[in-house]
């Protein structure tokens, strides 16, 4: 299993210029074969943050920014109070 770990941004857009929130991540990419999984922890985890975080699930669709640059679209999901998040590529 090839394990890859990072600092990420999920950033969320109101149209191509407008990013209205962007969250610092710590992301963890497991994959075994043609199968992966990706987790992220919110860094900061204020109440503010997760609240905010919160009035994002109503569109859950981020882009995941890299520390070098890329980005991939995903989606978002919280699976608990803790700041942990489930992310499926879109």
């Amino acid at each position: 299993m090839d394990v890859y770990e990072s600092n990420a941004w999920l950033d969320w857009w109101a149209n191509p210029i407008t990013c209205l929130a962007s969250f610092e991540v710590m992301l963890v990419i497991r994959s075994e074969g043609r199968t992966w999984e990706a987790q992220a922890q919110l860094v900061r985890l204020d109440e503010p943050a997760l609240d905010a975080f919160e009035l994002l699930n109503s569109d859950p669709i981020f882009d995941l920014r890299l520390p070098d640059g890329a980005t991939l679209s995903v989606e978002v999901h919280t699976t608990d109070e803790t700041g942990k998040l489930q992310l499926t590529m879109r």
